[in-house]
């Protein structure tokens, strides 16, 4: 492509826009390029002039990008260092067009500082001034994933913010466009070099200069208590698909799938979380369109796709809560295992449609999962009665329906649940009890266990309230698999299904 080189001009002070005004000043940062397929961005004034560049001329993985002024002209060379796991920036000043390269004094250096204890990102930065003059020493502080940051100077005041752009009806607009507001006499530099070394850059560092990591992404989904864990994960790779860097489908297909295997490596014992990055992967990059298509819309194609299995996903529970309500009747009585949260939308759902019946849950010891489940239904104000685990097969004269969640469902249609589902699917197997189990699509995993050994080990510890000697073997498995001639149904966002 061809490049647009910066003007041959000795450096001097910018003259349709000064550096520093005596009135706070507003910008409006868009975190684009102007330069066809060029990484960058591009800062405007109150009026809608163009006032700074950033650009790396699309030179992919470079360390080197450039803070231009409007007409072009280069006014900083900013790149990125390593040394040793210590990555930082340096600003040169550039005349004429280059920089010096026997130049060892950066005209700012910017140093991200180790916060191990703290959730925010710290960066100190050092600004060199002309002659003999003092440097000066301010802060970024910024927090992961989030666009917005804040410079203060060594005593905490500030100096300049930038945060995601709104209009003036308060609506917020795309990410890729956000607000810079630089005190009176500050220089405006300042403010859009920190961006332009995070956002011209290789592709590793954000505005923030924290590296872009899927699970810190998945773990920030997760804090959303009503969010499984397999939509968090859904909702991690369709990020690592946004902030991707690739510029060929090979090269996202592999990126996607080294993040969808840390997701995987994080619990490994997790059913659905495997299953539901490999069913993300299979519906996201299968798709014939793509081979046909220029890689910016091939991208936005899986992006638009990751967001659609995305809203899929978190709208499965609720589709299950509609399906099975033909299969709860008034004066039912209903025995639940464990505490699942579709099992308690089941529920939930029947209690808001004037239902009556009542609930009997166990126990599930030994984390007590039923005591939790139990209270929920109390607030619902839905009858329900405590059982101790051993006491399953002395009340199923009183079942008339028995209702399970699912860890996972694998292919044989049996599912992998908590510890004593087998049992109590045996028990009411043998009594002529309906068992039924509500399950999301993404929980569908490809196993296909033999046996109750063969599936990987999950463990939980145990107290009995005693000492137990050390002579004595405890049992630890935390689930089991119940075979699919146990089961009668399944409740799933895909309908309901019979096991085989």
């Amino acid at each position: 492509m061809l490049k647009i080189h910066p003007q041959h001009v000795p450096y001097v002070p910018l003259v349709s826009v000064p550096f520093t005004t005596s009135t706070e000043e507003t910008f409006t940062i868009w975190m684009k390029s102007l330069i066809l397929s060029g990484k960058g961005c591009t800062v405007f004034d109150s009026n809608g002039r163009i006032v700074y560049r950033v650009d790396n001329y699309n030179r992919k993985y470079c360390d080197e990008v450039y803070l231009m002024d409007s007409t072009g002209k280069v006014l900083f060379t900013i790149r990125r260092k390593k040394f040793r796991l210590i990555k930082f920036w340096e600003g040169f000043r550039t005349f004429s067009g280059r920089v010096n390269d026997e130049d060892k004094n950066p005209g700012f250096e910017v140093r991200k500082s180790c916060r191990i204890l703290r959730c925010d990102s710290i960066c100190e930065v050092i600004v060199r001034l002309h002659g003999d003059q003092p440097c000066q020493h301010y802060r970024i502080e910024s927090c992961p994933g989030k666009s917005t940051f804040k410079i203060v100077d060594k005593l905490g005041r500030l100096i300049t913010e930038v945060k995601r752009k709104q209009s003036k009806s308060g609506v917020s607009l795309g990410e890729d466009v956000l607000t810079m507001v630089v005190e009176p006499h500050i220089d405006h530099s300042l403010g859009a070099a920190p961006i332009g070394g995070g956002g011209g850059g290789g592709g590793e560092e954000e505005g923030s200069g924290k590296a872009f990591s899927v699970i810190d992404e998945f773990n920030s989904w997760r804090k959303q208590p009503a969010l499984a864990e397999a939509v968090a994960a859904i909702r991690a790779l369709a990020a690592v698909i946004r902030t991707s860097e690739a510029t060929t489908m090979m090269e996202l297909e592999i990126e996607l799938k080294k993040a969808s295997d840390s997701l995987k490596s994080w619990d490994t014992t997790s059913i659905s979380l495997t299953a539901g990055c490999d069913l993300f992967m299979l519906y996201v990059t299968r798709t014939s369109a793509l081979e046909y298509e220029d890689f910016n819309s091939a991208k936005s194609r899986l992006i638009e796709r990751a967001e659609k299995f995305g809203e899929i996903s978190c709208k499965a529970r609720r589709i299950i809560a509609m399906l099975s309500q033909d299969f709860i009747f008034d004066g039912c009585t209903i025995l639940v295992h464990g505490f699942s949260r579709v099992v308690l939308d089941v529920l939930k759902t029947a209690a808001e449609n004037k239902k009556h019946f009542r609930v009997l849950c166990t126990e599930g010891r030994p984390d007590r999962t039923g005591l939790r489940f139990s209270n929920e239904l109390a607030k619902l104000d839905v009858p329900v009665k405590l059982l101790i685990d051993s006491a399953v097969a002395y009340t199923m004269d009183e079942v008339d329906v028995v209702l399970f969640g699912a860890d996972g469902v694998v292919e044989s249609g049996g599912i992998i649940n908590m510890m004593g589902t087998f049992q109590i699917a045996l028990v009411a197997h043998s009594m002529n009890k309906p068992v039924y189990v509500a399950a999301e699509s993404y929980k569908f995993a490809r196993h296909y266990p033999l046996d109750q050994k063969d599936m990987s080990p999950a463990r939980r510890p145990i107290d009995f309230g005693v000492p137990i000697p050390s002579k004595v073997e405890v049992e630890t498995s935390a689930r089991d698999y119940t075979p699919p001639q146990y089961l009668t149904l399944l409740f799933t966002d895909l309908g309901v299904l019979t096991p085989s």
